[in-house]
């Protein structure tokens, strides 16, 4: 419907009590530059496209919460990737990670009850899995591979992670 550029990293849920069952959100570079992905939000048919995020650096791999009031995301605003939240209009922006030089904080994903975070971070040499509250307190290492883990996944009821390895 009209949409052009690159999308990447779509959700799309089926809840009908929130805001998550009426709109999507996605990263595009449709008003920027090839490098320079910002988020939106859009209805399904690809009406009412609104842009929450406005900056020269990436914002991508966002996600509602199950309850459709916050939105985790990763961006590299701060120099090197980081986890973020913001509320599902774009307000309130908070920085719930802060790990500087080259380590990363991204694949943000939110536990069923929206209580936790988890993610996957290189702070320790190796990209392992780590979960964090949603106010970024109390980040846990979970797994200790020393391999690559991408891709965290929550279980339906919250009691297991699931993801990939290499």
């Amino acid at each position: 419907v009209g949409l052009t550029g690159q999308i990447s990293n779509m959700e799309i849920t089926d809840s009908t009590k929130n805001l998550a069952a009426t709109k999507l959100i996605y990263s595009s570079n449709r008003d920027a530059n090839f490098f320079n992905y910002q988020l939106y939000v859009m209805n399904p048919d690809g009406t009412n496209r609104i842009r929450l995020t406005t900056n020269n650096t990436n914002d991508s791999e966002a996600q509602y919460s199950p309850d459709g009031s916050k939105i985790v995301f990763s961006t590299n605003r701060d120099g090197n990737y980081e986890v973020y939240t913001m509320n599902a209009d774009g307000t309130n922006l908070k920085r719930l990670t802060s790990n500087g030089g080259t380590t990363f904080d991204y694949q943000p994903c939110w536990s069923p009850d929206s209580a936790k975070i988890a993610f996957v971070s290189n702070r320790n040499g190796f990209y392992e899995i780590y979960t964090m509250n949603a106010d970024g307190s109390n980040q846990v290492q979970l797994t200790n591979i020393q391999n690559n883990t991408y891709f965290p996944s929550w279980s339906p009821d919250g009691s297991k992670i699931v993801f990939e390895t290499s």
